[in-house]
This record gives C-alpha cells, sequence and structure tokens, in this order.
C-alpha cells in the first residue's frame, strides 16, 4: 500500500509539485569554445557541428559586464534550454 503524504505538509506539496511536472528536460550543461569575441559572439559546443551564433546565446549579466570580454578560445559552460533552441553562456573556464 502507498504511504499516504499530508496535503498541507512541504513533503506532500514537493510530491504534488513533481507529480504535476513530471520530468524535465529543461537544461543540460555542455562545454564549447568562443569563435567569434563579444559583443558578436559565437561559440562552438563541443560534439555539436554547427556554431550559434548571438541570435541563439543568452550571456550572463557578469560575463558581459566583465572588463575582460569573451574573446575567440575562451571556453565556456553554456546551459541548453528549450530541447536545444537556445543556450546560455553560464561562465568562462580557466
Amino acid at each position: 500500500m502507498a504511504t499516504v503524504l499530508p496535503e498541507g505538509s512541504g513533503i506532500g506539496k514537493l510530491h504534488q509539485a513533481i507529480k504535476d511536472i513530471g520530468f524535465n528536460h529543461g537544461a543540460d550543461l555542455e562545454l564549447a569554445s568562443v569563435t567569434a569575441d563579444y559583443p558578436d559572439v559565437r561559440i562552438q559546443v563541443d560534439n555539436m557541428r554547427i556554431e550559434l551564433d548571438r541570435d541563439d546565446l543568452v550571456i550572463c549579466e557578469r560575463l558581459a559586464e566583465h572588463p575582460r570580454k569573451l574573446t575567440v578560445g575562451d571556453r565556456v559552460l553554456v546551459g541548453m534550454m528549450n530541447s536545444g533552441q537556445l543556450y546560455s553562456i553560464i561562465d568562462r573556464l580557466t
């Protein structure tokens, strides 16, 4: 017999939220190389055949405002969103 959780408890609410949302393919992390300098940045995601241009990317504010802008050859951590329709540059790797 399944355990019934109280509807108002924190665990019960979390259980219901997971049940309502289901499995989420929302974001995957990938590594990429910058192939064109900021602000017209382009990246090549490892194991992808095509380059992604500025229209395909969201750049975190702290990277956009950092004194050292993204340049060709930088390695970055990117998060895939919307089943690969949009990528977010999360951080530069050192």
